[in-house]
């Protein structure tokens, strides 16, 4: 959290503001002070993305309007890089606040009147104008092997794809769909995370829902009387979390204390309901895959632990070799000043506050990024990915990688059979290259066989493996596939 202190004036983009307290986790609140401006709301929010560490360098995941400032306390000075993303909350003396994409669309906005009841009437007049003129928006996208998720600035939800086992939380007789669905019962989302039948999302108030199939206890509400078509459903144990993930039959949370906890088939068998996961704390940010997974401390380091019995390439020891027992929470050997880090059943990568990108793991389709491939190539310890400079965030699928340039370039390496790289062919690439005609790239997921990506004013594309609709577009047969990033709209 990037924290303003006392009281001293503050300057953004001209405008003077005083200090306002800055709610838990988000946003960062600043009270504009000129009233005399009747044009501008009582104050300005500019929320961070919870999947990314809010610091000075990179407080840059939410779609919106671009800024070269800086906001000044007496302490603490929070720059806008050039080229990263904010969106703007305008929220009113009534306590409404709404989002918009355009930092300029309070210029015709009336004054709030001095009655709470009138300035209520102008908030609805104004939301329900910002519903017709606003053009769709997205703040995250999740993807699974089968099906995509939408996380729209209007904290809803939006489901694409196979609907298996009530995996898009869409009705039962809803079996698979290429148009963007906005999931029933979901609201204030704040984040979604993807499994392979089921789902989570991070609501407001720390709390978290999950949704569609229920094996191994992986959505996390206690025993239930059916495992699927469950429609989103509290996780009642769960408080204060700050982020969720998702991957094959389980779940887990960070929460604002640094502990995570997970449930599902998670490493010593099957939990039905959240628990503490051993020897981890001080964590800031989660990687989570079908067999290992990871998770970024406050030390800038990583660690990682295996959720089901098979490969175990996070320590240093032989992938087809050891002991056979599933490892605890073991520290990544080599990795420092770590920004993120991403995980999937084949690899995992990890992007470094210098920009640079180091993965490990199997390296048999080229998704280690260093030029080999085939046989049973793996790395038993992270190594450098050649080429690749100031990366922002890093993204790892089965038997492929991406990475995000901070200008906003995207370059994808690995497996490439269904066109997921997103280059325009299904050629295997061993090293980065650059998709053309995407620009702006603001996040980055894949999954087994598609993408998908946001931009830095909110629009959503994806390519890759389109046989259940999962790229947005209607499927032309079983073998339908999307080797260029198309623009998926709502």
């Amino acid at each position: 959290m990037v924290t303003v202190h006392d009281q001293a004036p503050l300057i953004l983009c001209g405008f003077w503001l005083t200090h306002q307290a800055i709610p838990k986790p988000y946003p960062i609140r600043l009270r504009h002070s000129n009233r005399g401006d009747g044009d501008l709301p009582d104050y300005l929010a500019l929320p961070y993305s919870m999947g990314f560490n809010a610091t000075a360098k990179s407080i840059s995941r939410w779609a919106g309007t671009t800024m070269n400032d800086s906001i000044t306390s007496r302490r603490r000075t929070v720059r806008f890089l050039a080229g990263a993303p904010w969106l703007l909350l305008f929220c009113w003396s009534s306590g409404a606040c709404h989002r918009r994409n355009d930092a300029h669309a309070l210029a015709t906005r009336p004054a709030p009147a001095a009655s709470e009841s009138t300035v209520s009437a102008v908030d609805k007049r104004a939301q329900a104008e910002d519903a017709k003129t606003a053009p769709p928006s997205a703040n995250q996208v999740a993807v699974a092997a089968e099906h995509t998720y939408i996380l729209t600035a209007g904290e809803t939800i939006l489901a694409i794809g196979r609907n298996d086992y009530g995996a898009l939380g869409l009705a039962k007789d809803v079996k698979q769909t290429s148009v963007p669905t906005s999931i029933p019962g979901i609201a204030g989302a704040r984040q979604v995370a993807a499994g392979t039948r089921h789902a989570c999302a991070l609501i407001a108030g720390g709390k978290v829902v999950c949704w569609g199939r229920d094996f191994g206890g992986a959505l996390g509400i206690g025993p239930s009387k059916k495992d699927d078509f469950i429609p989103p459903t509290m996780v009642v144990s769960l408080s204060e979390v700050e982020e969720i993930g998702a991957a094959g039959t389980h779940s887990c949370a960070r929460l604002a204390d640094g502990t995570v906890q997970c449930w599902g088939c998670v490493i010593d068998g099957t939990h039905d309901r959240p628990e503490v996961l051993p020897k981890l704390s001080h964590a800031t940010s989660l990687a989570i895959a079908e067999e290992s997974s990871c998770a970024r401390r406050e030390d800038k380091g990583v660690v990682c632990w295996d959720l089901q019995l098979g490969m175990r390439f996070a320590y240093g020891e032989a992938i087809n070799g050891g002991d056979g027992n599933i490892k605890p929470v073991t520290p990544v050997p080599g990795l420092r000043d770590v920004r993120q880090v991403s995980v999937s059943m084949t690899h995992a990568c990890a992007v470094t506050e210098a920009g640079s990108v180091y993965c490990w793991g199997f390296g048999v389709e080229g998704e280690l990024g260093n030029g080999v491939s085939g046989g049973d190539y793996h790395l038993l310890r992270p190594a450098q990915v050649p080429g690749l400079t100031e990366i922002e965030a890093v993204a790892t699928g089965n038997g492929y990688s991406c990475a995000v340039h901070r200008q906003g370039e995207l370059y994808c390496w690995g497996q490439n059979g269904h066109g997921q790289l997103g280059v325009g062919d299904k050629r295997l690439r061993t090293r980065p290259e650059k998709l053309q005609g995407l620009t702006n790239v603001a996040t980055v997921a894949l999954g087994t066989q598609h993408s998908c990506a946001t931009t830095r004013n909110g629009e959503v594309y994806c390519w890759g493996r389109n046989h259940y609709g999962q790229v947005g577009q209607a499927p032309t047969g079983p073998a339908d596939a999307r080797s260029t990033p198309t623009r998926v709209t709502w």
